[in-house]
């Protein structure tokens, strides 16, 4: 959680304050993500494993995780809660096939849990030992939606953000209109 909170800050710092551009931010943080996670397939041990997969991959979610929200924000100003809405239903509905693709790589047999250890049921070999190819194809797939991300997202020019603003403030709202009594 400290990994990714960081990463939201220095994501808008690079996309708002740098103005770099937000596909080299998504590409080099979706990158430290992936490289995290798959890192975490080698490790054999709970301390490696947490550093990678919590560090890297917090640190490069985090990273990315603002990004389309400022550049949404950018292109429609005056819809900014549909845009969020938007983003963050598709993140949502995206973790849907996740779950469904890692279980058929990790267990295509459909298996149950056969070792118990008192109150708990654990898998045979023959599914503990899929764990680490399963995440590394889980990368493989996430790496090919981190360069669709790259070639699609894009920045409004600085130029049109500020007319933008400008059209937003000279617009009437309720308030400025008045009506008979």
């Amino acid at each position: 959680i400290i990994a990714n909170t960081l990463g939201y800050n220095i994501g808008t710092f690079l996309l708002n304050k740098l103005r770099l551009s937000p596909r080299i931010i998504v590409g080099v943080a979706g990158g430290l993500a992936l490289a995290g996670v798959f890192l975490s397939s080698f490790t054999t041990s709970l301390g490696p494993f947490l550093a990678y997969f919590t560090l890297m991959n917090g640190l490069g979610c985090g990273t990315c995780y603002m990004v389309p929200l400022v550049c949404a924000w950018e292109y429609f100003p005056e819809k900014k809660g549909l845009m969020t809405g938007i983003i963050l239903g598709a993140l949502g509905f995206g973790s849907l096939g996740s779950p469904l693709v890692s279980t058929a790589l990790v267990n295509p047999t459909g298996a149950d849990p056969t070792i118990e250890d008192g109150d708990l049921t654990f898998f045979d070999a023959s599914v503990a030992d899929r764990v680490p190819y399963m995440i590394r194809t889980l990368v493989y797939i996430w790496g090919g939606l981190v360069v669709i991300a790259v070639l699609l997202i894009s920045r409004k020019p600085k130029e049109r953000v500020e007319l933008s603003v400008k059209r937003l403030k000279e617009q009437k709202t309720l308030d400025d209109l008045s009506f008979p009594t």
